[in-house]
């Protein structure tokens, strides 16, 4: 499971995560926007280990992608890619990221407004693995989210004054 908004983002996901992924990288979050003929690639990503990722590791993705991107997907010319670390509000784009911050507050987007509402603000728990739901409470509301309805959800970030 991954989020994507559009059938680009998933076709730029698969052919760049397996190479990535052998160089000990994991895509977190990928988005491509078009303006006329140029294209932007925004890539986030983070080491495989959990370490911090260096500007040495944004420079080897930036040239691998460049590579992959422009003999499988986009004239090289027109392109340009933004790699960047996951940060302190982290999106929560896979499967894993939410069972790993099951608890946390986040935000979130659907694709499709529920009782004329997209935009939700909550901690959430994982409500079911095989049914791909969360459970997000927000101010004392509860409301059950499937993962497929999501078009974007980020970790809040609380610094520790705010706790």
């Amino acid at each position: 499971m991954f989020i994507y908004n559009s059938p680009l983002e998933k076709e730029a996901f698969l052919v760049l995560d397996k190479t990535l992924r052998s160089m000990g990288y994991e895509i977190i979050k990928i988005r491509c926007k078009s303006s006329g003929k140029m294209r932007n690639v925004q890539i986030m990503a983070e080491l495989s280990s959990g370490n911090p990722i260096t500007l040495d590791d944004c420079e080897a993705i930036h040239k691998l992608s460049r590579t992959i991107l422009s003999v499988e997907l986009f004239e090289k010319d027109n392109t340009f890619i933004e790699i960047s670390s996951p940060g302190i509000d982290r999106p929560l784009t896979r499967l894993n990221d939410f069972l790993k911050f099951s608890g946390k507050q986040i935000t979130l987007s659907l694709k499709l407004p529920v009782n004329g509402r997209r935009k939700f603000s909550g901690i959430f728990c994982f409500k079911d693995i095989e049914c791909g739901a969360i459970t997000l409470v927000e101010n004392g509301d509860e409301y059950i989210i499937r993962l497929a309805d999501i078009a974007d959800a980020s970790l809040v970030y609380i610094s520790s004054s705010q706790k």
